[in-house]
């Protein structure tokens, strides 16, 4: 998708998978941290109930219940979390593995207090509760957290969070992240005009106005078109519950605070209607020429030494745009994509529209329509079909 992410939430969905699929992974390995409300993490996986937490026993309707203290969670092990992030006590898990901080995932504060537990287990949480997050083989404890089905299920200021459709499509991770009340999503405010804005990690914290850099422009995190001020809207984020990323809005690529002209990396994507990283179209009769340099290319053009996939050797180069999403943007030539990514070729009917060294091929363009294109002469007759 064009769409601005916010990298650190993309991450973070990448480490559910991981999780998932370490599950029933037998390797002990260290992580060590906690999450603010202490419920951390342990080094020895070689024994599930010899986990820190194993001997927690909540009392019954305890996980969840609003406190000002450890002691109001009735039962073994009680703690009162000041704060209940969407990776529970995995956020740690999840800077060890991706040498990547979570801090700025801190928007979920507990109002009011919320009762927990370091668990292996549902059993550990009592009645009414649920173990969220334990991975035994990476010596992940879990916390308990009140289940649910629906928010009205959770008090004021909590949602029933659960994993977003496309979130990461492992279908194992909806059981490590069950349904459970969460704090509902405390955006900061952003200013109008901020959202869009050219910015480095080093500025962000001025230029961004309480927001963060991503893909070299201001966004932020979001709940609702509010939280991001005028000129932009809160785009969903498959995730853990409610949670957004903001986007300028935009009908034409000067629209853009980024945008900085023909061949820049930032520009309005029409369908959504946002401003987002973008692929501008190569000028006419440039695909397919012979270069040693990009500038020989056009603007949004590049000199390609290999193409296809696998990669074969462009003799002499071959100018061309790598990304394509359309015929359109290939400058009179077709858009051919596999599974390895799509790239901009110069049509042709027959071997002598190519120069030498190149033949003309069959191929499907991205668009599923019949093309012909020049694409380095096949060594032999197998090998015309890996273009790409």
């Amino acid at each position: 998708m064009a769409v601005l992410r916010w990298e650190l939430v993309g991450a973070l969905s990448a480490v559910l998978v991981l999780a998932a699929a370490c599950g029933d992974d037998d390797d002990s390995k260290e992580t060590t941290g906690s999450n603010d409300g202490g419920v951390q993490t342990r080094t020895d996986a070689s024994n599930p109930a010899d986990l820190p937490g194993a001997g927690a026993q909540l009392a019954a309707q305890v996980a969840g219940k609003a406190c000002g203290a450890d002691p109001e969670c009735a039962g073994t092990g009680g703690k009162c979390l000041p704060r209940v992030v969407p990776l529970g006590a995995l956020a740690a898990t999840a800077e060890a593995l991706l040498g990547q901080p979570v801090s700025e995932l801190n928007y979920w504060a507990a109002t009011g207090g919320y009762c927990s537990a370091a668990c292996t287990s549902d059993a550990n949480c009592g009645e009414g509760g649920i173990c969220f997050g334990a991975l035994a083989a990476l010596g992940v404890r879990g916390e308990c957290r009140k289940k649910c089905a629906a928010d009205s299920e959770c008090r004021d200021g909590y949602e029933c969070a659960t994993i977003a459709a496309g979130a990461t499509g492992d279908a194992g991770v909806g059981t490590l992240l069950p349904s459970t009340c969460q704090p509902k999503l405390q955006a900061p405010k952003l200013a109008a005009g901020i959202v869009g804005k050219a910015c480095t990690t080093t500025d962000a914290a001025t230029v961004c106005g309480g927001g963060t850099c991503a893909n070299q422009v201001c966004t932020g995190v979001c709940g609702t078109d509010a939280d991001c001020g005028s000129g932009a809207k809160c785009t969903a984020i498959p995730f853990y519950g409610t949670l957004g990323a903001c986007e300028e809005t935009c009908t034409q690529d000067s629209d853009c605070n980024a945008y900085t002209g023909e061949g820049g990396r930032i520009g309005c994507v029409t369908a959504e209607g946002v401003c987002g990283v973008k692929t501008f179209p190569l000028a006419a009769n440039v695909v397919g020429n012979a270069c040693t340099d990009k500038a020989q290319c056009g603007a949004s053009g590049e000199c390609a030494t290999t193409v296809g996939a696998p990669a074969r050797a462009a003799p002499g180069g071959y100018c061309s745009l790598q990304g394509c999403t359309a015929t359109a943007q290939c400058g009179g030539g077709s858009c051919i994509g596999t599974a390895l990514g799509s790239r901009c070729y110069k049509s042709c009917a027959a071997d002598g529209d190519c120069r030498s060294g190149y033949s003309c091929i069959d191929r499907m363009s991205i668009e599923n329509g019949a093309s012909k294109i020049c694409y380095p002469a096949a060594l032999d007759a197998g090998v015309a079909a890996d273009a790409g």
